[in-house]
Parts: structure tokens; sequence; C-alpha cells
């Protein structure tokens, strides 16, 4: 072989060696993006897995307060239940006290019928007494 054929393929292979350099360059970068992603992968998969018990959490904490509030909704309806039933108690009560009031008055037609008729009643005894007197009757 020549030195020109020699020197023309040692230009060849350092051409070819540029090139495998380059790709062997840009292989080694690539690989350096992938374990980055593969560390972004983990940590991402690490950080659902606790967002999910925090959710799962919250989940049960809604539960709790949902039921929570079914309860007191119904407590509320029994409450208001017996605050109506002792109102109505209570203005019975009112109105029994009022009708005994009104009982106990004496109104002024009632008091003046009562008086008249006491008055017509009287005045026929009285003359039947008097009449028994006059008479010798004793």
């Amino acid at each position: 072989m020549s030195n020109e054929n020699i020197i023309e393929r040692v230009a060849k292979v350092e051409e070819v060696v540029k090139i495998h350099s380059e790709q062997l360059r840009r292989l080694e970068s690539s690989n350096e993006a992938i374990t980055e992603i593969r560390t972004i992968v983990k940590l991402q998969a690490e950080m659902n897995k606790s967002q999910n018990e925090t959710l799962s959490k919250i989940n049960d904490n809604l539960t709790t307060l949902n039921m929570s509030q079914v309860q007191m909704k119904a407590e509320v309806g029994q409450i208001g239940e017996k605050v109506e039933h002792l109102e109505k108690a209570q203005q019975k009560q009112k109105d029994d006290h009022e009708n005994e009031k009104d009982k106990s008055r004496l109104s002024m037609p009632e008091l003046g019928v009562k008086l008249v008729t006491a008055i017509i009643l009287i005045f026929p005894t009285l003359i039947s007494l008097w009449l028994a007197i006059k008479m010798g009757l004793k």
C-alpha cells in the first residue's frame, strides 16, 4: 500500500471516529436525560402515593362530616318537634288560665241581673213576712 492510500484511509477512519465520537456524545447526553427522567418518575410516583393517602384521609373526613351533618339534622328535627309540643302545651295552659280568669271575674251585666233577681225575690218574701206578722201568725 502506498502512502497516499494509507493517508486516505486514515483520513476516512478519522472521519468515522469523529462521527462516532459525536454519536457517543449524543448518547451520553441522552443517557443523562433518561437518568433524570427516571428520577423524576420515581419522585412523581412517591408524590402520587402521598397524595392518594392524603385524598383518602380527606374522603374519610368528608364521610364522617356528612354523617355528622345528617345526625345533627335529625336531632334538630327532634328538637323542633319537642319545642312545638312544648309551645302547644304552654299555649293550652295560657288559654286555660285565661278561661279561669274570665270565669273568676264578675261582669257588670251578670252582676246586675243577679242583683235585680235577688231584689225581686226579696220583696215578695218581705211582704209575706209582713203579712204574716199583721195577721198574727208567728
